[in-house]
């Protein structure tokens, strides 16, 4: 990947996470609480398409966050996963999963400055002003 390339590709995971922040209301969508919250990836960052897919994206607190995604207890994690579909549905998840094992897209500088005013048009629609 180009030096371009990956500058704009953490630039679009940084305006991902702020998107999914402004969306959920800058709150954790499992408690509500304003401390700490985190964007999280529900199915991971790869393949890009999917890392920067807003549907694959979850605001968490800090403790949510640690507790029941990275958690090495099967039964945290599985109460996570239920909590997700859940929200989403599991029409939503299935979709995410499918699109995990599609094969690896190459995304373009074009694309990824497409992505970017994408979320920040997002943002402006959740913060108006603020933004």
């Amino acid at each position: 990947m180009s030096k371009e390339a990956n500058e704009l590709t953490k630039k679009a995971f940084e305006w991902w996470a702020r998107a999914i922040k402004a969306i959920a209301g800058y709150r954790c969508e499992i408690c509500g609480s304003n401390k700490g919250i985190d964007a999280h990836h529900i199915k991971g960052r790869s393949p890009l398409r999917l890392g920067l897919s807003l549907s694959n994206g979850i605001c968490l607190c800090v403790e949510h966050h640690r507790a029941h995604v990275h958690s090495t207890d099967a039964k945290e994690q599985q109460k996570m996963k239920d909590k997700i579909i859940e929200l989403r549905g599991i029409e939503a998840y299935q979709r995410l999963e499918r699109i995990k094992h599609e094969s690896i897209e190459k995304i373009y500088p074009d694309k990824l400055k497409f992505f970017i005013s994408q979320f920040k048009h997002i943002i402006k629609q959740y913060e108006g002003d603020n933004f």
